[in-house]
């Protein structure tokens, strides 16, 4: 995954890669299941959790890298996390 963060008015660019082997670890999947708990309305079991990184991090084989999110602000700075 790479995020990428660009403002026009200082002419500056941010850049960070993040290996996708660290979509899908236990790790991830225990922060993950943490933000949810606090949420009533979210109760997803760990193994849903696990399966849905692990889809998240295989997309990028079977599809190829594509543009997760792509946010544009009304400042002009341009916010892109790529898979």
């Amino acid at each position: 995954m790479k995020i990428y963060v660009y403002d026009p008015k200082s002419d500056k660019k941010i850049k960070l890669s993040i290996p996708n082997i660290l979509l899908a670890n236990s790790l991830t999947d225990f922060i993950i299941r943490k933000a949810l708990e606090n949420e009533q309305e979210n109760q997803i079991d760990p193994a849903s959790v696990s399966a849905m990184t692990k889809e998240l991090k295989n997309s990028v084989k079977i599809f190829g890298h594509y543009n997760l999110v792509e946010v544009e602000t009304k400042d002009g700075e341009i916010v892109e996390i790529k898979m």
